[in-house]
């Protein structure tokens, strides 16, 4: 990986959330690990931008809203939730 992945606690427990009250657990665990492994290879390349360093992305069940740090190498998720569509 070339950039640390960083939930903050918000978006750990909106995470669990999602997670809970799926109909399918394992699609919401199988779409975050492969969110965490591109962005942690490319965060810019993957997703849309918003204001500043901020992007977001939908993948599978899952709405990731992320920012950039690139100094640091560091993507800090800040919020998750369900996507409503499927990609």
């Amino acid at each position: 990986m070339n950039y640390t992945i960083v939930l903050s606690k918000t978006a750990e427990e909106h995470l669990a959330a999602v997670w809970n009250a799926a109909a399918d657990r394992n699609t919401v665990t199988v779409a975050m690990d492969e969110i965490e492994r591109r962005l942690g290879r490319d965060p810019r390349g993957f997703g849309e931008s918003r204001a500043g360093k901020d992007r977001l992305i939908f993948h599978g069940p899952l709405a990731v809203y992320y920012r950039v740090d690139q100094a640091r190498r560091e993507v800090r998720i800040l919020s998750i939730g369900s996507a409503g569509r499927s990609t």
